[in-house]
């Protein structure tokens, strides 16, 4: 349901979790970081679309096995309302395959549910400070995910400077050291992500990163 009194819009946060212990401790964690505040907690997707753009969230936590809409329907039909909604998983479901669905759809972070207490602040944290793709240890092991360099398939589809952003970008750079690094303007280095993301057809940089991981991975 939607929670009252309004707090600040760049760093509201959605719940969307139908265990209601899992749900309360989601909560009780953002409400405990300095800056963020949690404007709507559900337990359906249902639930969650309807109110959405009455919570307008920065950032939506999202489990993936959901009772009626899952996890994946909210995600998609999120976004298309909300393009700049990060999206943060966390979730039992261990499968690859609903990962990598998820990262298509412009998932930004995966968690497990048994790392969230320990794990979810600091992937906040991250995403706040530009990061891309905030992935659990345990979640990244299943997605076989690691730092690439961009050879192959990609090399026409994106410029070396491009290839050199992802592949920082893959190394945990967020946007600023990214431009530090390449000695670029940092709105330079968004300028980058605009079209990388629209060359590789994807809606978020950790989509581009798994791409990219996942390409090379089946080329090994």
């Amino acid at each position: 349901m939607p929670i009252p009194a309004s707090p600040p819009a760049a760093w509201r946060v959605c719940i969307l979790e139908d265990d209601p212990p899992a749900r309360r401790l989601l909560a009780a964690l953002c409400q405990s970081e300095p800056g963020l505040a949690v404007a709507g907690s559900y337990a359906t997707a249902e639930e969650a679309l309807m109110d959405l753009p009455m919570a307008d969230p920065w950032l939506a936590l999202v489990d993936l096995q959901l009772p009626g809409l899952s996890g994946l329907d909210y995600i998609t039909r999120a976004r298309a309302r909300l393009p700049e909604l990060k999206i943060l998983v966390v979730t039992a479901a261990e499968e690859p395959t609903t990962f990598r669905r998820a990262i298509q759809l412009g998932a930004d972070g995966f968690l497990a549910k048994t790392c969230a207490a320990m794990e979810l602040l600091p992937a906040i944290r991250r995403l706040r400070e530009g990061g891309v793709l905030a992935v659990s240890q345990k979640i990244l092991s299943c997605l076989s995910l690691r730092p690439v360099a961009c050879t192959g398939a990609c090399r026409p589809r994106l410029t070396q400077r491009e290839q050199e952003v992802v592949a920082l970008a893959a190394e945990d750079l967020i946007n600023k050291e990214i431009a530090q690094q390449l000695r670029l303007a940092l709105a330079t280095v968004s300028g980058y992500w605009k079209s990388i993301l629209f060359k590789l057809h994807v809606h978020s940089r950790g989509a581009a990163i798994a791409l990219l991981a996942s390409s090379r991975k089946h080329r090994l």
